[in-house]
């Protein structure tokens, strides 16, 4: 099992171009990330940043860079304060986020935009082969480059999950769905990894089903 992180530098991407234009910003994806197909074919995505600034004067040029840039359809302003501002935005055009979630990996951590223009992706693998089709498949949006990358990651597993359940596990875990009250619901848990709403349910429904009971007998004596 590995945890990598890779860094990818998009040609002509909104979001690499804005790093490097405000090279003191730091962006951090917030909640789910969600595509769809536009009338035209291109991927249509939506996803909330959440932005870091040295000052307001780079908040507000980034925020007009966001209004005007030819990719983005929309960008609307939830949120700004002293060198911060929560921006959610739809855009089209070629993604990142397919090559990574069509293969057998999980996100550990949200995506982010920084310095250098490199958009930064944290998975965790357990197999070879899915790193080195994913590093092949982004290859074709642009630079890609291994940022870092820890071997021996714990792959204790007491509880049987298979992957697919293991990862409907974190992922509801990770973006709020047993906060109380819920920051989000399964279709948009299943949207967030491209999935049906039944066929990530199913596979939730069963991690609890393994995980809760033995949980509860295991640390609590239930």
């Amino acid at each position: 099992m590995k945890e990598v992180t890779i860094g990818v530098y998009h040609q002509d991407c909104w979001g690499s171009g804005s790093s490097e234009k405000f090279e003191d910003s730091t962006a951090t994806e917030k909640g789910p990330v969600i595509i769809t197909k536009a009338p035209n074919g291109q991927n249509r995505v939506y996803c909330t940043m959440d932005v870091r600034f040295a000052d307001n004067k780079q908040r507000d040029g980034y925020i007009k860079y966001a209004n005007e840039h030819t990719l983005i359809k929309k960008a609307n302003v939830l949120y700004k304060t002293d060198a911060k501002a929560i921006i959610a935005v739809a855009w089209e055009g070629s993604t990142s986020y397919g090559s990574i979630m069509d293969k057998d990996c999980v996100y550990t951590a949200p995506i982010t935009q920084e310095k250098g223009g490199y958009e930064t992706h944290t998975i965790l693998t357990q197999k070879p082969n899915d790193l080195k089709n994913i590093l092949n498949e982004l290859e074709i949006l642009g630079e890609v480059k291994i940022m870092k990358i820890k071997n021996n990651i714990e792959t204790n597993n007491p509880y049987s999950l298979t992957n697919k359940q293991a990862q409907a596990l974190r992922i509801a875990r990770a973006l709020g769905y047993y906060t109380w009250p819920r920051n989000v619901g399964l279709q948009e848990l299943a949207e967030s990894c491209g999935m049906t709403r039944r066929g990530f349910q199913e596979n939730l429904r069963k991690a609890e089903a393994k995980v809760f009971p033995e949980f509860l007998n295991r640390e609590m004596g239930l």
